[in-house]
């Protein structure tokens, strides 16, 4: 199977991983006001916030979007891992990132967006591992 990627990028798609993943993990734990904060400043990030909370109404989607592009993330960076490590990582990653969340002020942490982060972050690997899969199709028809 082609995949998306060249095996010399492979060193900077792994930097690209661990910069997402760190990002997601900010964006986790720091406390809503910071999140507030720069929604007010940053018009970009309002808007970003303003259409993840637009895809579920009176939900709460953006545990499953972080964590779904950071599976996305995954698999580009690791095309050829097994997918039981990814989710095994996602699992970790979405179970850390709760307890943390003991310890934070006004972050409430939930077994549900634990199962949002796990959900989410395995649905964006098999999105990317979709869109390859069609990418290789295509490039052998």
């Amino acid at each position: 199977m082609a995949t998306l990627f060249l095996p010399a990028l492979s060193a900077a798609l792994r930097v690209m991983l661990l910069l997402a993943t760190i990002g997601v993990l900010l964006l986790m734990v720091v406390p809503y006001g910071v999140i507030e904060y720069l929604r007010n400043e940053f018009a970009l990030v309002d808007g970003i916030a303003y259409f993840v909370h637009s895809i579920a109404p009176g939900g709460n989607p953006d545990h499953a979007v972080a964590f779904g592009l950071l599976g996305v993330f995954i698999w580009i960076a690791r095309p050829r891992a097994p997918a039981w490590r990814a989710a095994l990582g996602l699992l970790a990653l979405g179970v850390a990132t709760e307890v943390v969340q003991l310890w934070i002020p006004s972050r409430h942490p939930s077994v549900s967006h634990a199962v949002l982060d796990v959900l989410g972050g395995v649905a964006g690997w098999c999105f990317a591992w979709l869109a390859n899969y069609a990418w290789g199709a295509q490039a052998r028809a």
